[in-house]
């Protein structure tokens, strides 16, 4: 597995080098992608949604996380996640997630 981190790649081993660690904002729940114990991704709000709300739950956090490390595993780079795939995965939506 290979990922990008500011311009070079980082070659991974296999994904157990890989780690979500959720966190609760201003915003709401978010989280972080630990590539190589490394920060690689620090997520605040719900990716591909406009307004900068963050996560309603922090299951909810885990879940997307879960899916961009899936991702990551897989060389999508970026490892972009999709209106659809949070309907997918039944990310709760809401403007204001405080």
């Amino acid at each position: 597995m290979v990922a990008q981190e500011s311009g070079k790649e980082v070659k991974i081993a296999d994904k157990s080098k890989t780690e979500v660690r959720v966190f609760k904002g201003e915003q709401g729940w978010g989280y972080d992608i630990y590539v190589q114990g490394k920060k690689y991704i620090h997520q605040t709000t719900i990716p591909s949604i406009p307004g900068g709300s963050g996560f309603a739950s922090k299951k909810d956090a885990k879940k997307v996380g879960e899916l961009v490390v899936a991702k990551i595993a897989q060389n999508e780079m970026p490892p972009s996640v999709t209106p659809n795939e949070l309907n997918d995965l039944k990310i709760k939506l809401t403007t204001n997630n405080r």
